[in-house]
């Protein structure tokens, strides 16, 4: 079997596990506070629930790098509803400052990626598509991924609904 690269924010059975995580997640609320009082990548790997999500991932094929999905756990924790919009897309209809994304889009470390996106959820009423804005996380954090995810999410923050396809 060949390892598919887990992506969070597209369609297939990688977002549908993240989902389905992130909603497992409301009705465990010992584990959601663990998560929501985590800040740091070494705070979530010490959450049973997080080693839950990475061997269902693992078992599927799915490669992921583990400091990474811990940034997308931290941030989709602080997620409130599951809206379906993207992140960028969800900045921009908030009309959050650009100052705002441009701290999101310097952070780089995973725990400053955390913190970036802690303090711009609560501007979206914490309605975003919980799986993009995971994924954003991840991508920003990892230094491979991370030029095409400033790429994406400013393209959703500058560019107008109407003009952009999914």
């Amino acid at each position: 079997m060949s390892r598919k690269y887990v992506n969070l924010a597209r369609t297939g059975a990688g977002r549908e596990e993240f989902l389905t995580f992130w909603k497992s997640l409301a009705s465990d609320t010992a584990a959601s506070a663990e998560f929501r009082r985590a800040w740091s990548v070494s705070d979530c790997v010490l959450v049973g629930r997080f080693h839950d999500l990475r061997h269902k991932l693992a078992a599927k094929e799915f490669v992921y790098s583990l400091p990474h999905l811990a940034v997308a756990v931290l941030v989709a924790a602080r997620c409130g509803e599951h809206s379906g919009v993207p992140f960028g897309r969800a900045c921009a209809e908030a009309e959050m400052p650009e100052r705002r994304l441009k701290a999101i889009l310097r952070a780089s470390a995973p725990d400053e990626v955390v913190a970036a996106f802690a303090r711009v959820l609560p501007l979206l009423d914490r309605r975003v598509d919980v799986a993009d804005a995971a994924w954003a996380a991840y991508r920003l954090a990892h230094p491979d991924l991370r030029e095409s995810a400033m790429t994406e999410i400013a393209e959703r923050f500058f560019m107008p609904a109407t003009a952009h396809k999914e």
